[in-house]
């Protein structure tokens, strides 16, 4: 019990804000979705700040308990910034 007392340190506090930082680029890839009335991407597109936000918020949570489970929650987050880019930008334009 007690290490959900710790504090988390300032250098993880600062990666999951720099984790935070580019959903910026969810604004310029919700402009250019390339299909212009699929229904699932424009549904994805729309969760995906609040998905990030969740995840990011688990991590910072989680971190003085189980800090392999926090890793595993930021790496999943960064994957998922690399699977929205490969939906937006590689995606053949409608």
């Amino acid at each position: 019990m007690a290490k959900e007392n710790e504090k988390r340190p300032l250098w993880y506090v600062m990666l999951l804000f720099l984790s935070v930082l580019p959903i910026v680029v969810w604004f310029v890839a919700f402009q250019r979705l390339p299909i212009g009335d699929d229904g699932t991407m424009r549904f994805l597109m729309t969760v995906f700040p609040f998905y990030v936000f969740g995840v990011i918020a688990m991590a910072y949570y989680v971190y003085p308990s189980r800090r392999e489970v926090a890793w595993i929650l930021l790496a999943l987050a960064w994957l998922s910034y690399l699977s929205l880019a490969a939906l937006i930008w590689l995606a053949p334009p409608a």
